[in-house]
């Protein structure tokens, strides 16, 4: 049976997370943070995840999220860069991943697509793609006023 490829509509975001829950990461914070998945995919009716289902049947069978640049700051639209976000396939439909993908690069046309964080085996769908590699360093400043961190381990320094 050929699948539906499409966009995620915003009243779809439980199935979105069930998905999520049940072939990603059963802990994912989109799983346990509903909030936190809207503010970083929703726009109006739709959330920025293109889905893949078939036909009478609601439950995804792959899924790409992407955020925009202009997303999050308007002015930043004509740098038409889209950045990949999760992306899966059920591993029973072989090629069905690289179809949403498609999708996606079709429907917004941009020139520069980027993404963070990949492992070996997306790596590697990434060079047979094209993609170009570099780098990122990250860094941060701690806030000194703040001292019950819940997500990062800070070392005290010997002058702190």
């Amino acid at each position: 049976m050929s699948h539906i490829i499409r966009q995620c509509k915003s009243f779809e975001i439980n199935i979105l997370q069930n998905y999520i829950k049940k072939n990603w990461k059963k802990n994912h914070i989109f799983v346990k943070n509903a909030k936190l998945l809207r503010w970083q995919h929703k726009a109006k009716s739709k959330l920025n995840f293109i889905v893949a289902h078939k036909k009478g049947d609601k439950n995804f069978d792959a899924v790409i999220g992407y955020i925009t640049t202009g997303f999050f700051d308007k002015k930043l639209i004509s740098d038409k860069i889209l950045w990949l976000a999760l992306w899966h396939s059920k591993k029973n439909f072989p090629g069905l991943g690289l179809k949403v993908y498609m999708y996606l690069v079709n429907k917004y046309k941009y020139f520069n697509i980027g993404g963070i964080g990949l492992n070996d085996y997306v790596k590697k769908i990434y060079l047979s793609l094209n993609f170009k590699f570099a780098y990122l360093s990250h860094f941060f400043i701690a806030n000194p006023f703040f001292k019950n961190y819940k997500i990062a381990k800070i070392k005290k320094r010997g002058n702190d």
